[in-house]
C-alpha cells in the first residue's frame, strides 16, 4: 500500500505533467497565423513532393532548413488532411508534449525524487519548450529525439545490450538523424563516452556490438550529408550562423566569451540569474560524477561537443539550435539544487531560496504569456481582408519579414494574381534622412538589387526605373518598428494617395492609388 508521501508525490508529478501539456496545447489550439521563418517552412512542406523532400530537390534555400524528416512528416499530414496552422504544427506540439514525458522519465532513471520534481518544474515552465511547441519549427523535435537517445543508451549501459536494444538503439538513431540535425552531435558524443566505459570494462562482446551500431549510423550520416547536410553547413546558408559561433576566447576575449557561455542559462535554460544557475549546474555535476560517472558522461558529452564545433565555427551556439541540450542542463541544475535541499539546517533554507528565486520568472512568464496567448503577428487577417477588396491590375510592396507569409496566405485565399512590386527594406543612409531613400529588393531571389531614391530606382548595373504611375498598390508590413513603417509611407504619400489602411497584431496593411 502506497504511503501517504508516496502519493503526494504522484500528485504532485500529475499536477506538474498536467500544467506542461495545456501551456503547450493551449498556444497550439489558438491556430495563430504564420509569421516569418514559420511561413517559409510551411511553404517548403506543401510545395514539394515526397520525392523532391527526400532528394532535396527544389529547395528555396534562403534560410537553413529542418531535416527532411521534419518536413517531409508535415508535407504527408497536409496532403491527408488540409493545409491549416493547426495540422502544419501538430507535430511539433506532439513531440512538445511527449518532451514533458519523456523529461520525466529521464529523471526518474537518474535522480532521486526531490531532484525530479525540481527539474519536472523548470521544463513544465520553460519558456523555449512551450513557444516552440506551437510553432512550425524542428526544435521540439530536437528535444525529443535527444531525450529518446539519452534513455536508451542509460538502458544500454545498465544492461547486457541484448538484439532488442540494438534494434532500438539502431533505428532511433537513424530515425533521429533524418527528422533532426542536432542528433548527430547527440550520438557522436554519447558514442564515444560508450565505446569508451565498454572498452574500460573490459566487455568486448558490448563493444563490438555497439561498433557495429556506430558504424550503422556513421554510413547513414554520410549519405545525409552529402544530400542534405551540407546545404546548410558549407554553401552560402552557413553565412546565416556566423554572428551565433563561439570562436576561441583568443579571438574575442575571455571576457565575452565566458558571457556568451552563461547565455546558455538565459536562452535556451530561460533563468534571469545565469551566474546562479552556471553555479548550479556545476554543483549538480559534480554530485552526479560522485555517484554515477558513467550518467555524468553521457549527459554532458553533446554539450563538450556543440562547444567545441561552436569554437571552431562549425555549429552556432544561439537558443533555439541549442534547445536539445535543455534536458541535460536542466538535470544537473536540479541536481544542484537538490543537493541544497537533501541537506539540513541552512543549507535546506538556501536551496529552497535558490528555488524560488529560480522558479519566480519563469512561472511568471508563462502565466503571463501563455495562459491567454497573443499572436507574435497576424498577417493571415490582413491577407483576408486583401482577398476581400482585390481588384484585377492590384500590386502590392511587401516588408522584408511579410514575404513567406504573403507566399503561404496568396495561396489559401486564392490571390496567385496578386504580383509583389518589390520588397521593401529601410537604406543606411535614411537614417540620417528619414523616409527619403529605402532599398527595393527583388522579389524572386530576395536579393537587394537596387535603392530607391524618391521617384527612381537605381539597379546594380545601373539602370534607372520610375516608380509605376496609375492603378492601386497594396502595402503589406509585419515585424516593422515604427520609425521604419513612416519612411515607407511617406514615400508613398509623394507618389500616390492613400485609400485604406487596417492593421492585426503586429502587421499593418495599406492600399495606395498612385498618381
Amino acid at each position: 500500500m502506497a504511503s501517504r508521501q508516496d502519493k503526494w508525490f504522484r500528485l504532485a508529478v500529475a499536477a506538474l505533467l498536467c500544467i506542461g501539456v495545456y501551456l503547450r496545447v493551449n498556444r497550439y489550439w489558438q491556430g495563430f497565423s504564420f509569421w516569418g521563418d514559420e511561413a517559409w517552412v510551411a511553404c517548403n512542406m506543401a510545395s514539394r513532393s515526397f520525392v523532391d523532400i527526400l532528394l532535396n530537390r527544389d529547395l528555396s534555400v534562403s534560410l537553413p532548413s529542418p531535416a527532411p524528416g521534419f518536413v517531409l512528416i508535415g508535407n504527408i499530414m497536409v496532403t491527408l488532411w488540409s493545409i491549416s496552422e493547426l495540422v502544419f504544427r501538430a507535430f511539433p506540439c506532439w513531440c512538445g508534449v511527449m518532451v514533458v514525458f519523456a523529461f520525466r522519465k529521464l529523471l526518474s532513471d537518474t535522480v532521486s525524487r526531490s531532484v525530479l520534481l525540481t527539474g519536472l518544474a523548470f521544463m513544465v515552465f520553460s519558456d523555449m519548450p512551450i513557444y516552440y511547441a506551437s510553432e512550425l519549427k524542428q526544435y521540439s523535435s530536437d528535444m525529443l529525439v535527444v531525450l529518446v537517445i539519452y534513455v536508451l543508451h542509460l538502458r544500454a549501459v545498465r544492461g547486457a545490450l541484448q538484439r532488442r536494444d540494438v534494434m532500438l538503439l539502431e533505428l532511433a538513431g537513424l530515425a533521429g538523424m533524418f527528422i533532426s540535425l542536432p542528433t548527430i552531435l547527440t550520438l557522436a558524443g554519447v558514442s564515444v563516452v560508450q565505446l569508451a566505459v565498454y572498452w574500460q570494462s573490459g566487455e568486448r562482446a558490448l563493444f563490438k556490438k555497439y561498433l557495429w551500431i556506430g558504424g550503422v549510423w556513421l554510413a547513414f550520416f554520410a549519405g545525409m550529408w552529402v544530400n542534405y547536410y551540407q546545404v546548410n553547413y558549407v554553401s552560402d546558408v552557413s553565412r546565416y550562423y556566423i554572428p551565433y559561433y563561439l570562436y576561441l576566447p583568443s579571438q574575442v576575449g575571455w571576457g565575452v566569451w565566458l558571457g556568451k557561455i552563461l547565455d546558455i542559462f538565459r536562452s535556451p535554460v530561460g533563468l534571469t540569474w545565469p551566474w546562479l544557475a552556471a553555479l548550479l549546474f556545476a554543483a549538480g555535476g559534480w554530485s552526479f560524477w560522485r555517484r554515477d560517472k558513467t550518467t555524468t558522461l553521457l549527459l554532458v558529452a553533446p554539450l563538450v561537443l556543440t562547444i567545441g564545433l561552436s569554437m571552431a565555427g562549425k555549429y552556432p551556439w544561439q537558443g533555439r539550435f541549442i534547445l536539445f541540450l535543455l534536458p541535460a542542463l536542466l538535470v544537473f541544475i536540479a541536481q544542484g539544487v537538490g543537493w541544497l535541499l537533501e541537506a539540513g539546517g541552512i543549507r535546506r533554507l538556501a536551496g529552497l531560496l535558490v528555488l524560488c528565486i529560480l522558479l519566480a520568472q519563469p512561472v511568471a512568464e508563462a502565466g503571463r504569456k501563455y495562459l491567454v496567448p497573443v499572436a507574435e503577428t497576424d498577417v493571415r487577417s490582413l491577407m483576408a481582408y486583401i482577398s476581400e477588396h482585390y481588384q484585377p491590375g492590384d500590386g502590392i510592396y511587401l516588408g522584408n519579414e511579410t514575404c513567406w507569409s504573403f507566399d503561404f496566405y496568396r495561396v489559401v485565399f486564392g490571390l496567385e494574381a496578386l504580383q509583389p512590386k518589390a520588397v521593401l527594406f529601410e537604406h543606411p543612409s535614411s537614417v540620417d534622412r528619414p523616409g527619403q531613400l529605402f532599398c527595393i529588393v527583388n522579389y524572386a531571389s530576395r536579393h537587394i538589387a537596387s535603392v530607391y531614391a524618391w521617384d527612381r530606382v537605381v539597379d546594380s548595373k545601373g539602370y534607372v526605373f520610375r516608380m509605376p504611375r496609375g492603378g492601386r498598390a497594396w502595402i503589406l508590413l509585419s515585424q516593422v518598428v515604427s520609425n521604419r513603417e513612416k519612411a515607407f509611407l511617406d514615400c508613398f504619400d509623394t507618389f500616390g494617395v492613400r485609400l485604406d489602411h487596417k492593421r492585426s497584431q503586429g502587421a499593418s496593411l495599406y492600399l495606395y492609388n498612385l498618381k
